[in-house]
C-alpha cells in the first residue's frame, strides 16, 4: 500500500505544485514555532492527505479541497 502511495505522491508532486507549497508552508510554520527541521513529518502528512483523498474519491466520488486538511495537519503537528 505504501509503495502505491509513494508512486502516487511522486506523480502528484510532479504534476501539482500545490504540494510543494504545502511542504514549504508547513516547514516554515513548524520551524518558527518549534525550531525543529521537519522533513519526514511533511512526507507523512502528504501521504495521509493523498490516502484520504483517494479513499474518499473511490467511495464517494467527490473531491476534497486541500484547504480542509491543512489547518488540521498543523494543529496535529503543534500538539505533538
Amino acid at each position: 500500500m505504501w509503495l502505491v502511495v509513494d508512486c502516487v505522491s511522486v506523480l502528484f508532486l510532479i504534476k501539482n505544485y500545490t504540494y510543494i507549497y504545502i511542504y514549504i508552508y508547513i516547514y516554515i510554520y513548524t520551524y518558527i514555532h518549534t525550531h525543529i527541521h521537519t522533513y519526514i513529518y511533511i512526507y507523512i502528512y502528504i501521504y495521509i492527505y493523498i490516502y484520504i483523498y483517494i479513499y474518499t474519491y473511490i467511495h464517494t466520488h467527490t473531491y476534497i479541497p486541500i484547504s480542509t486538511y491543512i489547518p488540521k495537519m498543523l494543529d496535529y503537528l503543534m500538539l505533538k
